[in-house]
């Protein structure tokens, strides 16, 4: 018989993590983007397409680094018994800093290539940070998932939170200071010290190495796929930027970045509802296979209307955050929001093969992807700049939600019609509304669009009141 106790205290810590997390991750994300609406108004689009390269170095190269131990260390610390706990917490954190360290071995010597390859004065003053905030970004991330496998949410999310406004708060003061980009970086450095010194200190032997231990071989086994998938996913996201940085230059990265900033925002906040999404859909005691159809058709719906309401507020948005001179981000934005709706069920679709065991599943589902973002980039991105990158992804999540589909119904042909029309009935509207942005109707059409819109997704069951009611009440009762 199970341990009532046990489960109710795990039930106890994961409702408590989730809570915690929600307000981390959100009050971070409005930080992060007070930062950038700070630096879009006093920089010029060069430094901060600039910035945002850096930005983009440093995360491919922390993700190299992570070698997938970020997720081994969650899985085993949470198992492990008191005294197995410190042996495992030390060796994780003896292995980041190595792989940290090897990591800024290899971009000190890749580094003068890329300047030469990016030929910008405002990225080759700012380059060398790079290296710093790589050592630093990859042990502050193993520290993170230290916290979780100790189940120390609230620690983890006070530390996210507040890292975040000193960083918000140092950045602004650096710019009126006149330091620019090398401002932005310094207080990313300055952030990422303090949070690692908090993590040290509330888990003491962290700093204490490790290089022998009796799971290493299992560890590294584990790590394997989830590390394959993660540089698959981050090398077919970064595509896009990459190829707009080297073909068009920093200001059109900026443009594009820019762009992408409401969208981040709108994935983080999914992020934080989507436990209450997925308890929702358990209260309606389905099997496996329906409940995932029911998932899908779920966050399809609330996708599919909050990204309307932000197509067409898009124009006022981005004024108000980031000033006018970044209006020609705007279609970029709407197309962003769109992707967003799409790439967030390929997400859920790619947790419910980690959650299956079929770690192998998780790894191929990136492969028609990464080919699909190359070759769409290489043909959309020389002619349509921004929005053609902005298409390319679009694309790509619609070809990975059929791949994500056809694996998670491991054969089931009902099972993959029914994943694909709950995706379909909520997409094929946004997929419309895309079409009336690109042919540049007024905004006033697609205000008139968006209740037919919201109607056809209520008709189709797309979503239904029901869902709304029970998913709000769920998340006011979670907190």
């Amino acid at each position: 018989m199970p341990d009532v106790t046990n489960i109710s205290k795990n039930k106890f810590y994961y409702l408590k993590g989730m809570v915690w997390s929600s307000f981390g991750n959100i009050t971070a994300m409005v930080a992060s983007l007070g930062t950038i609406m700070f630096a879009v108004r006093l920089l010029a689009k060069e430094e901060i397409g600039a910035f945002y390269l850096v930005l983009f170095i440093t995360g491919f190269a922390a993700c190299l680094g992570d070698i997938g131990f970020r997720n081994t260390a969650i899985k085993f610390l949470s198992i492990a018994d008191k005294i197995e706990i410190i042996n495992a917490t030390r060796y994780f954190s003896t292995i980041s800093f190595i792989a940290s360290t090897l990591a800024c071995f290899v971009l000190t010597i890749i580094l003068p290539f890329l300047t030469k390859i990016w030929i910008s004065e405002d990225f080759h003053k700012i380059s060398w940070y790079c290296i710093p905030i790589v050592l630093l970004m990859i042990n502050f991330q193993m520290g993170s998932a230290l916290l979780v496998g100790y189940k120390m949410f609230n620690t983890l999310s006070i530390v996210t939170a507040t890292i975040e406004i000193l960083r918000m708060s140092v950045s602004i003061l650096f710019l009126y200071l006149g330091y620019g980009t090398i401002g932005l970086l310094l207080s990313l450095i300055l952030s990422r010290i303090i949070g690692i010194g908090i993590i040290w200190y509330k888990i003491p032997c962290c700093a204490w190495p490790l290089f022998r231990y009796k799971k290493s071989k299992e560890i590294f086994s584990f790590s394997g796929w989830m590390y394959g998938t993660s540089v698959m996913s981050i090398i077919t996201v970064r595509t896009a930027d990459t190829l707009l940085t080297t073909y068009l230059g920093t200001a059109t990265l900026a443009t594009y970045s820019t762009a992408m900033q409401i969208p981040s925002a709108l994935q983080k906040i999914f992020e934080s509802v989507k436990p209450v999404i997925l308890g929702y859909v358990s209260t309606l005691k389905m099997d496996a296979a329906n409940a995932s159809v029911a998932a899908v058709r779920l966050l399809s719906g609330l996708l599919a209307i909050s990204v309307s309401l932000l197509v067409v507020l898009a124009n006022p948005l981005v004024s108000l955050l980031f000033s006018s001179r970044y209006t020609d981000s705007v279609p970029i934005m709407q197309a962003l929001c769109i992707w967003t709706a799409i790439g967030i069920v390929n997400y859920f679709l790619s947790i419910t093969l980690i959650g299956m065991g079929c770690g192998r599943k998780f790894f191929v589902l990136t492969i028609p992807q990464f080919f699909t973002m190359l070759l769409s980039s290489i043909i959309l991105i020389p002619k349509y700049q921004g929005m053609g990158a902005a298409i390319s992804l679009i694309i790509t999540s619609f070809v990975g939600n059929i791949a994500g589909s056809w694996l998670v119904s491991d054969g089931n042909s009902m099972l993959f019609h029914k994943l694909i029309w709950a995706f379909l009935r909520s997409s094929l509207p946004l997929l419309l509304l895309f079409v009336l942005l690109l042919t540049g109707l007024p905004s006033i059409v697609i205000l008139i669009f968006l209740p037919f819109m919201i109607t056809i997704l209520f008709i189709s069951k797309a979503i239904t009141p029901r869902d709304i009611i029970l998913s709000w009440n769920g998340f006011f009762k979670k907190i």
